[in-house]
């Protein structure tokens, strides 16, 4: 700084502000870098977000399917039942009592009937957001 004249004057302030700015340009190029971290990490979050919404539209799928399925097998079901009380409604009404076999059929309207679903669902959840 004595080489240049018009600085060397001026020496001590120009030191004092080089002193005070260093720091500051480190400050700031600190927040800068965490800045881009946190924008890096809300991209992978952000892309996570949109395979976890495909994955979603294709287990929704997937329940909606199984849903009407199960609703068709209560209908055929119920249809069955229908069919068996107007086969057996005759017999009910000629006595008076309850037959034996409307009990049956009432029993059997009851029950839980399940066919076997084509895949259980299943859902693989990445722990890499939470590790990381």
């Amino acid at each position: 700084m004595r080489v240049i004249p018009y600085i060397n004057q001026y020496r001590l302030i120009v030191q004092l502000i080089g002193l005070i700015l260093l720091p500051l340009g480190i400050y700031f190029e600190g927040g800068y870098g965490v800045e881009m971290a946190w924008r890096e990490k809300a991209k992978q979050l952000e892309e996570a977000i949109a395979i976890s919404e495909k994955k979603a539209g294709q287990v929704n799928e997937r329940i909606k399917y199984i849903t009407v399925e199960k609703i068709k097998t209560v209908k055929d079901v119920q249809v069955v039942i229908q069919d068996r009380i107007r086969e057996v409604a005759t017999k009910i009404d000629q006595e008076c009592k309850v037959d034996p076999e409307a009990i049956k059929i009432l029993n059997d309207s009851a029950k839980n009937i399940k066919k076997p679903t084509p895949r259980p669902l299943t859902l693989k959840l990445s722990m890499e957001l939470h590790n990381g």
